[in-house]
């Protein structure tokens, strides 16, 4: 399929969707053309703080751990 084609058919089905996922496709779209550095929220660089200083503390787990975690809450 052609670009040209390509581009028709994602225009076509743009048409049908809601204004939410026209968003979610901007937001891929800019995501993916932008140039240089991604820019995080502030709500995005606390947690990013958050987890250095956990990591920094000693605060962390195996993925192991994790798995275990994560079945245990599964079969609850």
């Amino acid at each position: 399929m052609s670009t040209l084609e390509l581009r028709k058919k994602v225009y076509k089905q743009l048409e049908t969707v809601d204004d939410n996922f026209l968003k979610e496709v901007l937001t891929l779209i800019e995501f993916e053309t932008e140039k240089g550095l991604f820019k995080l929220s502030n709500a995005q660089k606390i947690a990013v703080d958050e987890s250095r200083s956990q990591i920094a503390s000693g605060k962390t787990f195996t993925n192991e751990e994790v798995d275990k975690e994560i079945d245990a809450w599964l079969n609850e």
